[in-house]
């Protein structure tokens, strides 16, 4: 029986470990990786507001230079608000499934009025031929916004559905683990005690491997997605996740040593008792 029971809070110890370690990395997911907020607080961060507005001004001032406008024309037209708007508004695209689009007819709308006023004040003349120079000009001004911004309509489109179904099996897996988690503690708890100190010990040092493991064997500095920006903000959500599931480690070795130093303390105090108890019989 004692063999049985044993061979019962060995299997629950595993399947204890393997589950509570795999709610605390999709819980963790689901708060760094797979939040708006998150990722938007990185951006932030990571100055990637301001490296697509430097970016964006850049590209456009070579169309100026090239079309022969003063670079007054894009006074107003592209603003760091105005960068940080689009982008959060593609973020919750991507994360939150909310449809946004990026108000070209604005940019454009504005870059218009500027042009009117620039030819006004010079007193120029626009033929036939200059009016399709500059509506090439818009629109190669708002290409480059859009380009900048967005990258890709079809990546960022594509990329939503998959964002979408992680955060759905996150959640949804974090929930599930969590309860067969408690189940699993449950049972342990009432076939030997002792063991959940071991068990809490045994998921902490996974966690905390796993942070010890990226730091050493894993490239997170090396990720390069779509810009420099960008990808500083992603390998910042990385390490906050990392970091994350450190600190958890590190509480439930702390909690789990605890836990078997009480129980070993009774087991020896419960040990003494039974000898004096044994001697005073003999007596």
């Amino acid at each position: 029986m004692i063999r049985k029971k044993r061979i019962i809070s060995y299997i629950l110890s595993i399947l204890f470990v393997i589950f509570l370690t795999a709610t605390i990395l999709l819980a963790n997911v689901n708060v760094t990786l797979l939040r708006a907020d998150s990722i938007k607080s990185k951006l932030v961060q990571a100055n990637y507001y301001e490296e697509v507005y430097n970016t964006v001004t850049e590209a456009c001032n070579n169309y100026i230079m090239q079309s022969g406008f003063e670079s007054s024309i894009m006074d107003g037209v592209i603003t760091k608000y105005g960068i940080e708007k689009d982008v959060n508004g593609l973020v919750d695209n991507l994360y939150e499934g909310k449809e946004y689009k990026i108000n070209d007819e604005d940019i454009k709308s504005k870059l218009d009025k500027n042009i009117q006023s620039y030819v006004e004040q010079n007193g120029f003349e626009i033929d036939e031929e200059d009016k399709n120079g500059i509506e090439e000009f818009k629109n190669a001004i708002v290409d480059t916004y859009k380009r900048n911004i967005e990258f890709s309509h079809d990546t960022v489109k594509g990329a939503a559905k998959y964002v979408k179904k992680a955060r759905k099996i996150a959640s949804i897996g974090a929930v599930v683990l969590a309860i067969v988690s408690v189940l699993a503690l449950v049972l342990i708890y009432k076939v030997c005690k002792p063991v959940v100190g071991v068990i809490c010990v045994a998921t902490g040092a996974l966690c905390v491997a796993l942070k010890c493991y990226s730091g050493t064997n894993v490239a997170v500095s090396n990720i390069l997605v779509l810009s420099k920006a960008f990808s500083e903000a992603l390998i910042s959500a990385v390490n906050e996740f990392l970091q994350n599931v450190f600190v958890v480690g590190i509480v439930l070795c702390i909690v789990g040593i605890i836990w078997i130093i009480v129980f070993e303390s009774k087991r020896r105090i419960s040990k003494m008792q039974l000898l004096e108890e044994h001697s005073q019989i003999i007596r």
